[in-house]
């Protein structure tokens, strides 16, 4: 009963992560459309004022996601560590079994960790609103 619980923990965990990721997305999204939308159509005032903060938001945003990630990733591997140690006590331990079947994460041509290729995602949203920012203190300037 114990392992069930923790598994299907480990699998909400999974499910929040996703749903997670899709908000800070979303929300990243709309700040950049702010932003196009500020450059486009905003007065110079508007765009003095909002401009920066709207990538000053950019910027704090994708940190908070990446740090996000880092922390699910932590969760997650406390659960599978109990989960593994479970596993111990019972007949076939599975998760055990699969994670030596995917060469315990060390060859990526048997396995790449999601939290690696996730963390990309904020990191790439923060360098826009980074390049945003150096434009407009450029801008400012010069």
């Amino acid at each position: 009963e114990q392992y069930r619980v923790m598994v299907d923990t480990s699998e909400a965990l999974v499910a929040r992560r996703l749903s997670i990721n899709n908000y800070y997305l979303s929300f990243c999204s709309a700040v950049v459309a702010s932003v196009v939308f500020l450059l486009k159509d905003g007065s110079a005032g508007l765009q003095a004022a909002g401009f920066p903060a709207l990538c000053v938001i950019g910027l704090l945003v994708s940190y908070a996601w990446y740090g996000t990630i880092s922390t699910i990733r932590q969760l997650n591997t406390g659960k599978f560590n109990v989960i593994n140690l479970i596993e111990t006590e019972l007949e076939v331990a599975m998760f055990e079994a699969e994670w030596e079947a995917l060469g315990r994460g060390n060859d990526t041509e048997l396995y790449t960790e999601c939290t690696t290729i996730e963390k990309g995602v904020p990191v790439l949203i923060g360098c826009i609103f980074l390049v945003f920012t150096l434009s407009w203190l450029g801008s400012q300037l010069g």
